[in-house]
């Protein structure tokens, strides 16, 4: 009979006679980690530097370059379509998908020269912000 952690406890190796002498287990010392003492973490980070910007005007800027986008594009499907009907027609071309090319085109430098414009306001107001290295000891870690 041995003692457990419930009380007296019955072994089964020893009502058999054929059995093997019971191995005795080390679970009277409480489980430590064994390591826990012998090792020491050193994490260090380096400096970031953060751009902060202005919402509403990075918002405005992503619009007006969204817009100038779509006049590009659309400038070029008239220019495209004015040749195409150029080399379709014997002599004779559709004039009014060349000036839709152009008048898309010219609203196109507009929004553009907009976005760029905002772009360069943005830069001048962005505030940099430097956050410091830390370092973290690992003994304070594990507890």
């Amino acid at each position: 009979m041995s003692i457990g952690s419930d009380g007296p406890v019955a072994d089964k190796a020893s009502t058999r006679p054929d059995a093997p002498a019971k191995r005795r287990s080390s679970r009277s010392r409480s489980s430590e980690n064994p390591i826990r003492n012998s090792i020491e973490l050193n994490v260090s980070l380096p400096a970031i530097e953060v751009k902060m910007l202005n919402a509403s005007s990075l918002a405005d800027y992503e619009v007006w370059l969204f817009v100038a986008s779509v006049t590009s594009s659309t400038s070029v499907g008239f220019l495209v379509a004015y040749f195409q009907s150029l080399a379709d027609k014997d002599g004779g071309a559709d004039i009014a998908m060349l000036v839709s090319a152009i008048i898309f085109g010219v609203i196109f430098v507009v929004t553009f020269g907009r976005a760029m414009g905002l772009r360069k306001s943005i830069s001048k107001e962005a505030k940099s912000v430097r956050m410091q290295a830390t370092e973290i000891e690992g003994r304070d870690l594990i507890a």
